[in-house]
């Protein structure tokens, strides 16, 4: 439902809404990695859109 989607609030309590990730500095410290590229992240993100639409339905 498109209404829906524009009214959904885009912060939720406990958010972090402010900071910039460091990916090199997990990497660098913990030996992190990445499990997705940016690209498969974003369409994921993207595909998750309709599912959450449907999920918050009354």
């Amino acid at each position: 439902m498109m209404v829906r989607t524009l009214l959904a609030p885009l912060v939720w309590p406990g958010d972090v809404t402010g900071g910039c990730t460091k990916s090199d500095r997990a990497a660098e410290l913990l030996g992190w990695t990445p499990k997705l590229s940016l690209e498969d992240g974003i369409r994921s993100a993207l595909d998750w859109i309709p599912v959450r639409d449907e999920l918050l339905k009354d």
